[in-house]
């Protein structure tokens, strides 16, 4: 999975977005995933809603790093409307689930064979039930240091600065060091630098 990360091509949800710029580490998505990192408009619309955020996200796309894609398809959008919360009307009898920009991205990610980047558990639910690999910003973190852009200990330092900006990580995940194991496991066969002391 890996390689489908670094060089394939991703979609990235605006807490994925936001993680990283509030923690002033934007350039990691650049530098780390190296093939199409796609959001969507949904997504790009949330981004604006923070200043920083926006500013980054704005920033990226016109250095032309960061795609803006639209939703397109009659089927690709019938699963949108029927899984977003803003569009719940349109489907008497049904309750949208997710965030716009969360719908859009999960939506995307499964009509164009793409990695779904997000930390809200409610997409990474839909995304695992109907196979679409997933990973968040410790991911991230985690395939940064495979390739020797950052070390652990940057790592630790970005993961607090997430976590003290409200990031959502499981509760077991108190450092950056803890999440390691858990992401050895999803990331088989990895080489993971060795830790600086």
């Amino acid at each position: 999975m890996i390689d489908k990360v670094t060089r394939g091509s991703v979609v990235i949800d605006n807490t994925v977005l936001s993680n990283f710029s509030l923690a002033n580490a934007f350039y990691l998505l650049r530098d780390t995933l190296r093939g199409s990192r796609i959001i969507t408009v949904a997504v790009r619309n949330e981004s604006l809603e923070d200043d920083k955020v926006g500013a980054d996200v704005e920033a990226a796309v016109k250095e032309r790093w960061l795609e803006v894609h639209e939703l397109k398809g009659a089927i690709a959008l019938a699963q949108y409307y029927s899984i977003s919360k803003k569009y719940s009307h349109l489907f008497p009898g049904t309750k949208g689930k997710l965030g716009d920009g969360e719908s859009a991205s999960l939506v995307y990610a499964n009509h164009h064979n793409c990695v779904l980047l997000t930390d809200d558990n409610g997409p990474k639910k839909m995304a695992a039930k109907i196979n679409v690999p997933v990973t968040g910003s410790i991911g991230v973190l985690f395939l940064a240091q495979n390739q020797q852009l950052i070390t652990a200990e940057v790592c630790d330092e970005i993961f607090q600065m997430m976590k003290g900006n409200g990031a959502f990580f499981p509760k077991r995940y108190n450092t950056y060091f803890d999440c390691i194991p858990d992401l050895v496991q999803k990331f088989k066969n990895t080489v993971i630098p060795r830790v600086e002391s």
